[in-house]
């Protein structure tokens, strides 16, 4: 997302080159033990331990402690400059959804098929599968992990596409897609327009005057939140200012990820960090675009939030409602929203130039 930095940082070709390096990189702990676009054995074993943890303790609950991971992750940016936290524990080995999320959706695949969860299979992602006390499960969790890890990693390396997608959600969606076929009965792809309270992914978020409105919200404050972290916060190093940069979006993410604590508790609230993550990248990367100009970065955060949260609500419909097995409909918006947002944002800054 550095590429698209240089109107805001009045600076030579030069050093714009480094900017883009620099923000493209994890820190030196990051790279002495896995380099960000490669393997490492470090990581995979360390990966198999997020998938297990993911496994014990639920889907749902793994992400809040994402969302957690990611509030660290820029308290220790903003103090040190270094991304070594939202790289290697929101979104690496310890808590990256690709991992510990994943590795738990496995998990509580095999726990359906046992009939452990009851009338909602393998969907029911708040229950703690260590519960049941069945260590199956947490292998599961491991060696789905690892299998993240490992996937995630693959996608980096696909010439263009691995840096112009979200690799982290593609992965999401790719494991639960196997989860499905290993543990489910139902198939893939099982489309339906009727939605039942059993079936659905989210009762008050399916009708368009929800999602469109909710949709609205929550790109308003993500669009609004990014930009600001970005821009105009004062007095930051230049090293601060170049992780801030290359994450912004992921702020607004962490705190959708959070709010899922009440979702668990029972409280009905939106799910929008489908939306917020996806808002965040249209306003860094629309900004100079649009002649940065805040409001019609605001606008850009609208418009591509809104196309996320349409995307959603059309993938529980093709995979989720008539499933057995968890396949998450934000993960399955999140990779395609963020190549649209990118590739067209190159395509236009391509015929600018």
């Amino acid at each position: 997302m550095a590429i698209f930095a240089k109107p805001y940082l009045n600076k030579g070709k030069k050093d714009m080159i480094e900017t883009i390096q620099m923000a493209a990189q994890a820190s030196d702990f990051v790279n002495s033990f896995g380099p960000s676009a490669g393997f490492s054995l470090f990581w995979a074993i360390c990966a198999i331990g997020g998938g297990m943890i993911g496994a014990g303790i639920g889907g749902n609950w793994a992400f809040v402690m994402t969302g957690f991971s990611v509030f660290l992750g820029f308290a220790v940016a903003a103090t040190t400059g270094s991304d070594v936290v939202l790289n290697y524990m929101a979104f690496g080995p310890v808590f990256g959804p690709h991992i510990c999320f994943a590795g738990a959706v496995a998990a509580h695949a095999y726990a359906g098929k046992l009939g452990l969860l009851g009338d909602k299979k393998g969907k029911d992602i708040d229950t703690s599968p260590a519960g049941f006390g069945n260590p199956t499960m947490l292998w599961i969790g491991a060696a789905f992990g690892l299998g993240g890890y490992l996937v995630e990693r693959c996608i980096r390396l696909i010439p263009w596409f691995g840096h112009n997608t979200d690799t982290v959600a593609l992965t999401v969606l790719l494991s639960s897609l196997v989860v499905r076929l290993v543990f489910g009965k139902s198939g893939i792809f099982n489309w339906t327009s009727q939605l039942t309270d059993k079936e659905c992914w989210l009762r008050w978020q399916e009708k368009p005057s929800q999602w469109i409105t909710i949709g609205v919200a929550a790109s308003v404050l993500s669009g609004g939140l990014t930009l600001t972290v970005a821009y105009l916060l004062p007095h930051v190093s230049p090293e601060t200012e170049k992780v801030l940069l290359a994450n912004a979006q992921t702020l607004p993410f962490g705190i959708s990820a959070i709010t899922i604590l009440m979702l668990i508790l029972g409280f009905k609230i939106p799910v929008t960090h489908h939306i917020t993550i996806t808002a965040g990248l249209a306003a860094m990367v629309w900004f100079p675009i649009l002649g940065n100009s805040l409001l019609l970065a605001l606008l850009a955060a609208v418009v591509f939030g809104l196309m996320a949260a349409g995307l959603a609500e059309f993938a529980q419909r093709l995979m989720y409602a008539r499933g057995d097995t968890h396949i998450d409909p934000p993960a399955s918006s999140i990779w395609i929203s963020h190549t649209i947002v990118r590739g067209l944002g190159l395509l236009v800054m391509a015929a600018m130039v």
